[in-house]
């Protein structure tokens, strides 16, 4: 049925995916059989995701929104294993095969190789400016430096002890840091919190912190997930 389509609208090419071929050649003979000139099969091969294993798709949350913002695009282009990086630049960049195969050489640097990657395409859908200040972002967060703009986000006060606290899960969720207070005591559990311009690390799901207008509140090993608090 699937092969049909072509006959039904007189398919002159079909593009598909590498695991398509079998109906695209169905087609072809479909066509045939009722005096069509058969079409052209042209395949392309499937971007695996983040994962590195799995067809890209958002259902499996290993896609990479092309809408994203520069420096969360940059980030998650990042993320990347290193095994399909030759295929992540031959179908996502317009890079030379030479220069592709500089940076996929012996001894280079995987993360050189990914930040190259991670440039060109950011460039392509946003702008060379654009990516270099992704770029520059994402090496301050690895090294552990705030970003220069921290989102302010409302912590209503109603929400506070009559000591102006609130638990570290309930504030992670307050800022939108976390869907839950299970996934922001899991994120604390494992060490990935920081708070204050201190760094204090909060490793107690338990902990009341002492929430103030300035707070800067960090979720993730790098700090990805950054807010600063608002009072209301």
């Amino acid at each position: 049925m699937q092969g049909w389509d072509s006959v039904e609208i007189r398919s002159d090419v079909e593009l598909g995916g590498t695991e398509q071929l079998f109906s695209l050649l169905v087609a072809r003979s479909l066509q045939q059989s009722r005096g069509q000139s058969p079409q052209i099969a042209l395949t392309m091969p499937i971007l695996v995701g983040t994962d590195g294993v799995r067809r890209m798709g958002k259902s499996l949350g290993n896609d990479i929104g092309i809408g994203l913002p520069p420096d969360a695009l940059f980030g998650k282009l990042m993320s990347v294993p290193d095994e399909p990086l030759r295929q992540y630049f031959t179908l996502l960049t317009d890079l030379p095969l030479a220069e592709i195969d500089t940076w996929l050489a012996p001894g280079v640097n995987p993360r050189d190789a990914k930040e190259s990657l991670a440039r060109s395409i950011v460039a392509g859908l946003t702008s060379r400016e654009d990516a270099e200040a992704a770029a520059a972002e994402f090496r301050r967060r690895t090294h552990g430096e705030d970003p220069d703009e921290i989102p302010s986000k409302p912590v209503p006060r109603d929400q506070l002890d009559s000591s102006g606290r609130l638990s570290a899960p309930r504030l992670i969720v307050a800022l939108g840091l976390e869907k839950s207070t299970s996934d922001a005591r899991r994120v604390i559990e494992g060490g990935g919190v920081t708070i204050g311009a201190e760094r204090t690390t909060v490793t107690d799901p338990k902990t009341l912190i002492d929430v103030r207008d300035g707070l800067v509140v960090r979720v993730g090993k790098t700090g990805r997930k950054i807010a600063r608090v608002v009072l209301s």
